[in-house]
């Protein structure tokens, strides 16, 4: 069975909000993409399209709602056109530079490494970093039957 491996650099959560039907991620109009979980994994395919279904080995899943590129950063990212963009703006803290901020994403995806809003599946945990997330065609079809 083909399986695609994409290792977890780091996993965080912004706020508190979840989608209501992630099987139905067709229109992201009415979610707040904003707030919620967030992981920036190895990318090994050209672009995860909003839909797939990631999971690690204790069994815990995750759906891709969307790729996130931060607005400053916005020109100079790689994009695919299987993926739902975001473009995130960046907080107007007088203590960030912008430029940084922007070269280190730009760094990051020059290694592979992207930023992907997901949801959780049945659960609340956020991905570890240094854990292995999986997608295989097993995982994704075991969703329908959900």
């Amino acid at each position: 069975m083909l399986s695609f491996n994409f290792p977890v650099h780091s996993a965080y959560q912004i706020g508190n909000s979840q989608v209501k039907n992630p099987f139905n991620l067709e229109d992201l109009s009415g979610i707040n993409v904003l707030l919620g979980m967030y992981v920036e994994l190895t990318q090994v395919l050209k672009g995860m399209k909003t839909g797939m279904v990631i999971a690690s080995d204790n069994g815990n899943r995750w759906i891709i709602v969307c790729r996130v590129i931060h607005s400053p950063a916005f020109d100079y990212a790689l994009k695919f056109p299987n993926e739902t963009v975001y473009t995130m703006p960046l907080p107007g803290y007088e203590d960030i530079d912008v430029a940084s901020v922007s070269k280190n994403m730009i760094r990051k995806e020059e290694q592979g490494i992207m930023i992907y809003r997901i949801e959780p599946m049945g659960h609340t945990e956020k991905p570890v970093s240094g854990e292995i997330l999986k997608f295989n065609l097993e995982i994704q079809e075991s969703i329908k039957n959900l």
